[in-house]
């Protein structure tokens, strides 16, 4: 069975299918489609996120049943809570965490979708938890059933940076910087595991703008010259 993964963003939707070998995959197909390239075949459609789906749906109707599709829920629907409960049960972390959420949510947990990556320690549990308002969840979930176009598995950015340090076995503290389109994430790991995350409005369409100022350019052109001479001081 191939694997399509989807990375859904503010600039542009990537669609990675890979075929599952021997301890390792191969690329079967990748392709990007840019946002501001498609919304004119779009007009009713004014929030990114309608038109995100919308593009998704339609991609997914040309993929076989046969295909495994895991896409991550869009930043902008997701709050992550990092929290150090002081048992070393499971069972007792999983019966302690709504009643932590509901003192660190701004609405009850009882209208929150909530999913954890759990992590035992000496004494205590570790745990990376996801958050969406679940009205937001159902919205989401009913779309795309409607389309018959259900992913098979439904995740997040930060859960997949999770994934790849402890593939990557990262032990020292590190920082993991995702410049965006709309924004910047930056991911804190320590020990494989991710302990902190920041976001920042500084990103690349702000840059778009500031080339455009300093030397006169469009936003297309600016955006054009950064993609082909962009690249980091290091």
């Amino acid at each position: 069975m191939n694997i399509l993964a989807i990375d859904i963003g503010t600039y542009s939707i990537k669609f990675y299918e890979v075929k599952p070998e021997k301890r390792s995959y191969s690329l079967v197909e990748k392709h990007e489609i840019l946002i501001d390239e498609i919304r004119g075949h779009y007009p009713q459609i004014q929030h990114i996120s309608d038109l995100q789906k919308e593009v998704v749906s339609n991609y997914l109707q040309k993929v076989g049943n046969e295909t495994k599709i895991i896409f991550q829920l869009p930043n902008e629907f997701i709050t992550t809570r990092f929290l150090e409960l002081p048992v070393t049960s499971r069972a007792k972390a999983e019966q302690m965490l709504p009643f932590q959420l509901d003192d660190n949510l701004p609405y009850p947990v009882t209208h929150a979708h909530f999913a954890s990556e759990m992590f035992k320690k000496s004494s205590s549990y570790s745990l990376i938890t996801n958050i969406i308002q679940e009205n937001q969840f159902k919205d989401f979930y009913q779309f795309f059933d409607a389309k018959n176009s259900l992913p098979h598995i439904v995740t997040t950015e930060i859960s997949i940076y999770q994934a790849m340090i402890e593939h990557l076995k990262i032990n020292e503290t590190a920082i993991i910087i995702d410049l965006g389109h709309k924004t910047t994430k930056m991911y804190v790991c320590q020990n494989r595991q991710i302990v902190s995350n920041h976001l920042s409005y500084i990103a690349g369409s702000y840059f778009n703008e500031v080339i455009a100022k300093t030397y006169q350019l469009s936003i297309e052109n600016a955006s054009l010259h950064k993609h082909e001479n962009g690249f980091f001081l290091n």
